[in-house]
């Protein structure tokens, strides 16, 4: 499902016109793009004479102009794709019933029908379409109600208000207004600032948790299946403690389902800093057995060396995130070379399904073509761009039994950390540092150290590691050639 599949006939031609247009450095003909979206061209160009009007009006920032049989479009600088949204949503009849429920809760037809100014008949058509399209998450319209798990509710409504509003309109919506008051709550629990971005989502799950949890029957039952592997951790315990605080006078029924709706939102969303999913990730979990296998199987079948990558196990994790706890997407990115990624990616997600997550929870069906398109995003970044990597040989002279465990030492304390590589010296690779207790002449950067590690040599070391590492990045020529991306399917 994708957000145009709400939009009214002339609404969704306008967008898809505008995506043509976008994606094109001229205008377009006339001809081709009513081809393109199989309309007559007197149709569209109705349609298109009848929203530049009303658009010129609203002063919406979006004009669209027909000259000589070619189709051109202006739209001024500041004019946020969400704006542009929740214009064309306005017309959408699918849009505002769900805008009703969101609200209400629930509804009947004939009040409904009064409401829209539409028909019984009409308005039957129209749920018959939404309840197809809501397929989806798993969710459906039924004697008056959504039916569903409460957490895909949640998360439909969630992913259709973040592409339909802006941090600064919630501040004028009743639900939303308080929930900025809860932001640096958050804040410092985590310990943490968040964007702008981050604050809007942030928002809008807590905005809509607190309207839903006026809902009656309310469904955690499949939330508390894919949580079970997660209650007993301290991290939850802390969330627990901190969330029903923020809910103290909701029931006390409920009070769990709300903090583990928070819990999944927080670990899949990218809200939180990779240092605080790091302190989750160590309390286990499928979530963080399928990360660890991903990323070992990547590094294997990448035709380059690739480190533990802070940025890279970060992006994973919270993929798998929303694979384990959510369903259904209005936003499916569009890739180019998809077809090679795209059936790697679809392999390695089906594997982390079947391998680590359907053994915690019977019949979790994988259905995210969403996450299978930002895996191959990630394929084809590995296939593109060397990573940085700091290169480091480690030289002693003293016997193996202590020179082994000194080793491990240094590997365990950065390369969970920095993109690094620390290995023993061999004197025909290049090093962009080495770690010495002997005296060496090379022109290669060296760090000496006496017999053994001690603190103040890793507090050296960190500082080091980190200089040479903005260096690389700042010089290197990150761009490879060719794809030497190689996973075969599984």
């Amino acid at each position: 499902m994708r957000i145009e599949d709400l939009f009214e006939k002339r609404e969704r031609a306008i967008y898809l016109l505008v995506e043509h247009l976008r994606d094109s450095r001229s205008s377009l003909s006339l001809k081709e793009i009513s081809q393109r979206l199989q309309l007559s061209r007197t149709t569209l160009s109705r349609y298109i004479e009848s929203f530049d009007e009303e658009a010129r009006q609203s002063k919406l920032g979006l004009s669209l102009t027909i000259k000589e049989e070619e189709v051109s479009h202006q739209r001024t600088d500041t004019l946020l794709h969400t704006e542009w949204l929740a214009y064309l949503c306005q017309f959408s009849t699918k849009y505002q019933i769900l805008l009703y429920l969101f609200e209400k809760e629930e509804f009947a037809i004939q009040a409904l029908a009064q409401h829209l100014l539409i028909s019984e008949a009409s308005l039957n058509r129209q749920l018959a379409a939404l309840n197809h399209l809501l397929q989806d998450f798993q969710m459906s319209i039924r004697n008056g109600r959504l039916k569903g798990s409460e957490l895909q509710i949640r998360y439909f409504y969630y992913q259709l208000f973040l592409q339909t509003k802006t941090l600064s309109s919630l501040k004028n919506e009743t639900t939303f207004r308080q929930i900025a008051t809860y932001l640096p709550l958050f804040e410092r629990f985590f310990d943490t600032t968040f964007n702008s971005r981050q604050a809007l989502q942030l928002s809008l799950w807590l905005g809509i948790s607190q309207r839903r949890m006026r809902a009656q029957d309310v469904d955690f039952q499949e939330l508390v299946q894919l949580m079970k592997p997660y209650m007993e951790q301290k991290w939850y315990q802390k969330l627990r403690a901190f969330s029903l605080t923020l809910y103290q006078y909701q029931p006390s029924t409920v009070r769990e389902g709300e903090v583990m709706s928070l819990f999944a939102f927080l670990v899949s969303q990218a809200i939180l800093a990779p240092q605080q999913i790091e302190r989750m990730l160590a309390f286990g979990g499928p979530i963080r057995e399928a990360t660890t296998w991903c990323y070992q199987t990547i590094r294997t079948e990448v035709g380059h060396p690739l480190p533990i990558h802070e940025t890279i196990l970060y992006y994973l994790n919270q993929l798998l995130g929303r694979v384990y706890f959510f369903k259904g997407s209005l936003d499916l990115p569009l890739i180019q070379e998809t077809s090679y990624f795209l059936g790697n990616a679809r392999s390695l997600l089906s594997t982390v399904l079947e391998r680590f997550y359907q053994p915690h929870v019977a019949g979790l069906v994988f259905q995210r073509e969403e996450e299978v398109a930002c895996l191959a995003e990630l394929f084809r970044y590995l296939s593109q761009v060397q990573p940085v990597v700091v290169r480091i040989g480690f030289l002693t002279y003293q016997s193996p039994i202590l020179a082994e465990p000194m080793l491990r030492q240094l590997q365990r304390e950065f390369e969970r950390t920095y993109a690094v590589v620390i290995e023993s010296y061999v004197a025909s690779s290049d090093y962009d540092l080495l770690i010495a207790d002997e005296p060496v002449s090379m022109e290669t950067p060296l760090y000496s150290f006496h017999k053994r590690l001690y603190a103040s040599d890793f507090l050296a070391l960190k500082e080091k590691i980190a200089h040479l590492e903005e260096q690389k990045q700042k010089c290197a020529h990150r761009i490879l050639e060719t794809s030497s991306f190689s996973m075969e399917r599984r």
